[in-house]
């Protein structure tokens, strides 16, 4: 198959280095059209300026329907690159013969299908994870694998650390094949699915999102880092309920034990704020800064 049309839709870096890569002289004068269909989490995006200067066509869909319809007029042939990308593509668009789509996950597929896999990886304590491409196909992440990297989950990594890895992987991996992608000479090798896959949903949260002070500290520094994106609104902001009330954690960090004061909760007070101090085992104590749910704040889960 020779693509005529290649769409790159998604959003955030690892979308723009795709689109980056197929501007590179070589590969952009195989293509009539290149589009951006800019999709997910958009904070400030320049990818607008970016597409009018690269002679590019942009398009920001207002629903899911947009997709849908600007995607089902296009009768030639056409590559769709997706890469951190929000959109379930149904049936209809899957079943196009004149479509090939493939789409970037960040784990080791079957592994973790769904939403926030960097999250449940950190949060279920695997040593290892990584990123697939693979073909997508009407079931979600269920698609050919065209390629795989592993990635090494260290004891104190955070979700926006690895996350960041992720993205770096991926787009190594989408350079080294995206030559032969263009030509349609890439080889797959299918899934072996489960029976019992777990899909994980947006709507999922590790321990639904709240700190419980009978935890052990490494269950508590684990479900803080998988939550951790740096501000990003991926995850909501965690919670625990100290002195009878729901409060938001929004400061974290890892200390050296206190042996003078191990064994114990240590408190101080600043306004609206609390910096407490839990004591959990003997390897490490975890500081936390603390608001009261409801106090204005920027209320979001950041590393201290």
């Amino acid at each position: 198959m020779v693509f005529n049309t290649v769409i790159v839709i998604g959003a955030g870096k690892i979308a723009r280095w795709c689109l980056s890569a197929l501007l590179q002289d070589s590969r952009r004068k195989m293509l009539d059209k290149l589009i951006y269909i800019e999709n997910g989490n958009i904070i400030a995006s320049s990818m607008k300026e970016y597409c009018e200067k690269s002679d590019v066509l942009y398009f920001q869909p207002q629903s899911r329907k947009d997709i849908v319809t600007f995607l089902l007029h296009k009768q030639e042939n056409t590559l769709i690159i997706s890469a951190a990308n929000y959109f379930i593509f149904p049936e209809e668009i899957v079943s196009k013969i004149n479509f090939y789509i493939i789409n970037y996950h960040d784990a080791l597929l079957p592994l973790y299908p769904g939403r926030n896999a960097v999250t449940w990886a950190i949060y279920n304590n695997e040593e290892e994870t990584g990123i697939t491409w693979h073909k997508v196909s009407a079931e979600i992440d269920a698609g050919d694998i065209i390629k795989q990297e592993k990635i090494t989950i260290t004891e104190d990594i955070k979700a926006y650390e690895l996350l960041q890895k992720s993205f770096n992987s991926a787009f190594q991996c989408f350079d080294s094949f995206v030559d032969r992608l263009l030509i349609a000479n890439i080889d797959t090798q299918k899934q072996t699915i489960p029976d019992n896959r777990k899909i994980y949903l947006s709507t999922e949260i590790p321990n639904g999102g709240l700190i419980d002070t009978h935890m052990s500290g490494f269950d508590a520094y684990k479900l803080l880092r998988s939550m951790d994106y740096a501000g990003l609104a991926i995850m909501p902001p965690l919670k625990i309920i100290h002195d009878g009330r729901e409060n938001i954690v929004f400061k974290y960090s890892k200390t050296p034990v206190n042996k003078n004061n191990h064994g114990s909760v240590i408190e101080k007070s600043a306004r609206d704020e609390k910096t407490v101090m839990f004591k959990y085992n003997q390897e490490f104590d975890l500081l936390l800064r603390i608001k009261r749910q409801g106090v204005s704040n920027n209320n979001l889960l950041e590393q201290s």
